[in-house]
């Protein structure tokens, strides 16, 4: 196994253990596991690979409602309103669910605006997929 490989494999790992899993979800969080999430979305920009699987994770996290916080808190919204238009539809799917989740907790209602309108605009933009969005593997 290539380092990139062993990387791959283990945050599928780390997506599928935190999936449907609040106590992992935070225990991840708690770990700093969101801090090194955001190193590796510099590091990996162009990997969609990686990409996919670090969303879906964050997606994970951004369903346990009290873990919500710490997205807000270590500035990465910006970089998934990034990922709605400037990335593929997979990973462009994986940031807007990520939104919504945050959307839904209500916890800044001016920058739930902005996001909302936001979202809306790329959602828009996005064109209609060829074959399923969203894989585990």
């Amino acid at each position: 196994l290539t380092g990139d490989e062993t990387l791959r494999f283990c945050l599928s790992l780390l997506w599928n253990l935190t999936d449907e899993n609040p106590i992992v979800c935070e225990r991840f969080v708690h770990c700093n596991g969101l801090q090194l999430f955001q190193r590796l979305i510099h590091l990996f920009s162009t990997d969609t690979i990686i990409l996919t699987k670090i969303l879906g994770l964050l997606s994970n996290i951004s369903e346990v409602s009290h873990l919500i916080m710490y997205l807000y808190s270590i500035e990465i919204i910006p970089l998934i309103q990034k990922f709605l238009t400037d990335a593929i539809i997979d990973i462009a799917f994986s940031a807007a669910g990520i939104l919504a989740h945050l959307l839904f907790q209500q916890i800044n209602h001016e920058l739930n605006l902005e996001l909302c309108q936001y979202m809306r605009n790329a959602i828009l933009t996005w064109k209609n997929p060829d074959r399923n969005i969203v894989t585990y593997s």
